[in-house]
């Protein structure tokens, strides 16, 4: 229903591509990898999907939408994992099903949904590794928390969370085993195209940012819930979830 949601809207929708998508799309066809002023995953993602999709909006706007639909399975799964049944597994995907958070996420070819899927993909693999106790999902954690970095730099703050976590409960006994070292190692490794040259470059995404609330504070403070869709009530139904 989610990917039927998506695809309806850009077939029959009145939205047309997004500023930031023709950049993406650009910055795709002029690929320099451990170069760019921004994680890549999403210039490489616009240019495979040009590729093998051709640039209509519909085809443009396939893969995160995909993505998207990806999260409400992730869910269901956190969800089980945490040890709901059916009818908490069913909720946890319901609520991102009706979330305008991720309706508008993943109708839009940017890295706020491969942000998203990442963050979820590198949570599920804690909970499987809390549940199963098997040292091998700390790599999968790695793997997910590298390709996040790809798309956002946003995933430092999952790994920093990940490190507290670790240091003030008893699972800190993890951090005499090479599991989360090699978990850090595969992220970086991964992560290497978005993190090695910003850097060196002056760290031109932060640059950016703090011009942005220099320039614009008071758009930002002068905006309201008016006019906006209710999604928090379901995006809390599903942080709760996944936090329990």
């Amino acid at each position: 229903m989610k990917l039927l949601l998506h695809a309806g809207t850009n077939l029959f929708g009145p939205y047309e591509f997004h500023r930031d998508e023709f950049l993406y799309m650009a910055m795709g066809q002029h690929l320099r990898l451990w170069q760019m002023d921004f994680p890549p995953f999403i210039a490489m993602l616009s240019e495979a999907t040009r590729f093998l999709l051709g640039d209509s909006l519909v085809a443009l706007r396939l893969p995160p939408a995909l993505m998207s639909t990806a999260l409400l399975v992730i869910a269901a799964l956190a969800a089980r994992e945490l040890g709901g049944g059916r009818f908490a597994q069913g909720l946890a995907a319901f609520s991102v099903l009706a979330s305008a958070l991720f309706l508008r996420s993943g109708n839009l070819s940017q890295p706020v949904v491969i942000d998203q899927l990442f963050w979820s993909l590198a949570l599920l693999a804690l909970l499987r590794l809390g549940t199963t106790r098997n040292p091998r999902w700390w790599l999968a954690y790695g793997a997910a928390a590298g390709f996040g970095l790809l798309a956002k730099f946003s995933l430092l703050v999952f790994g920093f969370a990940t490190l507290v976590a670790l240091l003030v409960t008893r699972e800190r006994r993890w951090l005499a085993t090479p599991w989360p070292w090699m978990a850090a190692l595969l992220a970086f490794v991964i992560g290497s195209p978005s993190i090695t040259w910003s850097p060196a470059a002056g760290s031109p995404t932060s640059t950016a940012l703090a011009i942005a609330s220099r320039v614009a504070p008071a758009s930002r403070a002068s905006s309201t819930w008016k006019g906006r869709a209710p999604w928090w009530p379901s995006a809390a139904v599903t942080a709760t979830a996944a936090s329990r």
